[in-house]
């Protein structure tokens, strides 16, 4: 929520001077960094920024509020503000204000913008209610919130118009991605986000004819334009699954399944489909989409949620897809968007994302974990991966290289970068923002969930190169560029 561009317009604000924007909550979820665009400060400035609630168009109670020493000037500025819970729909306000020194701001307003004065000379916090007046439309402050990017909404509802919305900026050119990385919003990179709707249904999932469980053994069959609660089973060759929503109360089942391909549904075909669990917990699913066909499946396009192995077994071809592996919050299921044992996986264009501390994005297993020989096959080109214990495991509980082979290759891995970083003894693993805990979203921030981009690392019984069949070339942190080694 906000406005990421920089806008052209200077806003000077002297010491006590607060100034509130109006905007509208695209999502519903939890927020807790507040970035600001900083034009210019004066020596030892201090600010206070703050998202107050809306009552009859003006802005009224602070919800939450953060201050930074000494903000940047000509740089966006972030601020921690503590999670706060907005509600897709809802006006909010957002509020900055130096409480010492001076500051220079960004608006995109037409027209001058004219703040609340503070209620007393000199204040050192926002007040907790705003009385005084408010500026006019058509101001735009260089300013936005974060969220946790593991948290989208429990139901998706992609709409029904291609142009992607919200868009917090127009997407960059390809290799050009902004300034914060992908992490933040990986649709302004161009890669498939659920709040850009580039990904899962193309129709919102509550137009489509309800239907329940479906089970499929037509060859040649296509299953399209259904909003299923409940589950998909194929069991003939060649069926397509198109512009389809899945939702699934697996009661947080350990083997539980959304879409199972079962035995002889080769050649399957999944493209943009919309499958998770009824909610993270308690009803939740473990696999989203099984695969156990013992055949290449084509997948384009699927967002997967509410999940604890999202995508299982395999073989498996998955392009622009967004999956995240939120589901089974409370169970002994280990957390993976993508689980194969001695099959191979070819993921291009897609996002994986594994907001806890234990397993991984992508999990390459040996005999389904009695060892031996690797015989896994990786492809993972151009995508954004982030969190876990390691965020790639390409042939676990492996004794030897084997057959297997791995290109991976032009990634980008998200990391949080929030000081302090404090390494827990008992667990081994690094959080950010000083987190003693290991929970989904502990010591989280804008740039990723840890600071090894998994909790222990980046990447486990990993067979690198120069060994034969093995490449890890350009992949790269997508907080800065910098390369990432194998």
């Amino acid at each position: 929520m906000g406005n990421r561009a920089v806008s052209a317009t200077r806003a000077d604000l002297a010491r006590g001077s607060m100034l509130a924007f109006r905007f509208i909550a695209g999502e519903s979820g939890a927020v807790h960094d507040f970035h600001v665009y900083i034009g210019g400060t004066s020596r030892r400035a201090m600010i206070a920024v703050g998202i107050y609630s809306d009552r009859g168009g003006r802005p009224n109670r602070l919800l939450s509020s953060g201050e930074l020493t000494r903000p940047a000037h000509g740089s966006w500025n972030a601020v921690g503000v503590g999670a706060t819970a907005i509600q897709r729909g809802t006006n909010y306000w957002l509020a900055v204000m130096p409480t010492r020194g001076s500051i220079v701001i960004r608006d995109g307003g037409a027209v001058r913008c004219r703040g609340d004065e503070a209620l007393r000379s000199g204040p050192r916090s926002l007040p907790a209610r705003v009385r005084g007046p408010v500026e006019r439309s058509g101001c735009r402050l260089s300013a936005y919130l974060v969220g946790k990017p593991s948290l989208p909404p429990a139901r998706p509802t992609p709409p029904t118009a291609p142009a992607p919305q919200p868009a917090p900026q127009p997407a960059p050119p390809t290799g050009a991605p902004p300034r914060d990385g992908c992490f933040p919003a990986p649709g302004a990179c161009g890669l498939p986000d659920p709040n850009y709707h580039n990904v899962g249904a193309t129709s919102s999932c509550s137009s489509l004819p309800a239907s329940g469980s479906i089970d499929d053994g037509t060859p040649g069959s296509t299953i399209a334009d259904r909003n299923v609660t409940g589950t998909i089973q194929v069991h003939a060759a060649d069926v397509t699954i198109k512009d389809v929503c899945v939702t699934t109360n697996g009661g947080a089942q350990l083997g539980s399944r959304a879409i199972l391909l079962d035995h002889g549904a080769a050649n399957a075909t999944i493209e943009h489909v919309t499958v998770g669990g009824a909610d993270g917990t308690g009803r939740s699913v473990d696999q989203a989409v099984a695969n156990d066909s013992s055949s290449d499946a084509t997948v384009v396009s699927v967002y997967a949620y509410n999940c604890g192995e999202c995508f299982w077994n395999g073989p498996w071809t998955i392009t622009d897809s967004y999956m995240i592996t939120n589901g089974m919050q409370g169970t002994s299921d280990h957390l993976e968007d993508l689980y194969m044992s001695d099959t191979s996986a070819t993921l291009t264009h897609d996002v994986l994302l594994d907001p806890s501390y234990q397993n991984s994005t992508v999990f390459g297993d040996t005999q389904w974990g009695s060892g031996g020989p690797c015989d896994n096959h990786w492809s993972i080109t151009n995508s954004l991966l982030a969190g876990g214990g390691f965020v790639i495991y390409t042939c676990g509980n492996s004794s030897s290289i084997g057959s297997s082979t791995m290109n991976i290759s032009d990634n980008r891995f998200a990391r949080c970068v929030s000081s302090p970083f404090l390494y827990n003894r008992g667990t081994g693993g690094t959080a950010c923002r000083g987190s003693s805990d290991e929970a989904i979203g502990a010591g989280a921030d804008s740039h990723g969930y840890w600071p090894g981009g998994g909790y222990f690392g980046v990447d486990a019984t990993t067979y690198c190169p120069p060994r034969s069949g093995q490449t890890w070339a350009g992949n790269v942190w997508d907080n800065n560029n910098a390369p990432v080694g194998c």
